[in-house]
């Protein structure tokens, strides 16, 4: 990353671009299409378990939350006095 923004972007710049260039272009990313489908079934089999941790821990969250404003309204009231 000792790059900067511009000297970043002229890589992707289609100034000197043929058509054989976009051609090309347009077969990688055809297989990287079917890479990323096998990679998402992957990724389908593991969201089950991601969601249900998600859920449990914004269960814990709202669940706590209550305590933790009562606990900042207490502390709050004993500050000023």
């Amino acid at each position: 990353m000792n790059k900067s923004m511009s000297s970043m972007a002229i890589g992707m710049h289609l100034e000197n671009s043929t058509v054989y260039d976009l051609l090309q272009k347009e077969e990688s990313i055809n297989s990287d299409q079917n890479i990323t489908k096998e990679t998402s079934n992957q990724v389908n089999e593991d969201s089950s378990e991601t969601k249900t941790l998600g859920i449990i821990t914004t269960v814990i969250i709202f669940g706590l939350l209550p305590l933790i404003l009562g606990g900042s309204i207490i502390l709050a009231i004993v500050w000023i006095k």
